[in-house]
């Protein structure tokens, strides 16, 4: 008699420890859901970078103008008061992947820029292509590019950075981050004097307020 007790003991045991454990593998698989679903591809997209009247007013007096490459495009804006702004748009190509509850990612975009300083005979150049925007956090953006001079192709570097929180909107797979405020960095500066034959271009003003928009898969 004393075993017939003994064998449902038993079974009750070994009932109670199989539903903690299958209690305990639903939460690590619903742990590990977002993990293996966060980093999204983007599907299509585009970045528009706005130079401000400010930093045009800055490019002007070094004799400085920025030209936009096909698939790049451009488009001149003025304020209620007159003044010139500088509008981009730059598509951007498929491979990029972000995160939305992480707000990281990178965004990788067609096109390039030209930099021009006409300021005597000979017209320097400077061409940023390959646009990459890493975003690390919510509130830290790097744009890196490489870049042509005359002559060669010279390694990327980290050409702007940002360390504001821009809006973020979510409708589906469309997202949409406004108003990321880049700036120079030195690296960035440092290669504008060099290819530009120019000096002190700022740190300090925005170089481009950025909205990205895309769609992810």
């Amino acid at each position: 008699m004393g075993s017939s007790h003994a064998v449902p003991a038993h079974r009750a045991g070994s009932t109670a420890i199989i539903v903690v454990l299958a209690a305990l593998l639903v939460v690590m698989l619903a742990a590990a859901a977002p993990a293996m679903a966060a980093a999204a591809k983007v599907k299509s997209g585009s970045s528009q970078l706005l130079v401000d009247e400010k930093m045009v007013t800055e490019l002007q007096s070094k004799h400085t103008s920025i030209n936009a490459i096909a698939p790049m495009k451009y488009k001149p804006l003025w304020t209620s008061t007159g003044m010139l702004k500088w509008w981009f748009r730059a598509p951007m190509k498929t491979g990029g992947t972000y995160d939305y509850a992480t707000k990281t990612g990178m965004l990788y975009h067609n096109g390039s820029m030209r930099w021009i300083e006409a300021s005597g005979a000979t017209h320097y150049q400077f061409q940023m292509q390959g646009i990459r925007i890493l975003a690390l956090a919510s509130n830290k953006y790097e744009m890196s590019v490489t870049y042509t001079v005359t002559p060669g192709v010279y390694p990327r570097i980290t050409f702007a950075q940002a360390t504001n929180t821009p809006s973020f909107t979510k409708n589906g797979k469309a997202i949409k981050i406004g108003g990321i405020q880049f700036k120079l960095t030195d690296a960035g500066e440092a290669a504008l004097n060099t290819a530009l034959h120019e000096t002190g271009f700022s740190k300090t003003l925005v170089l481009f307020d950025t909205n990205v928009m895309f769609n992810l898969k």
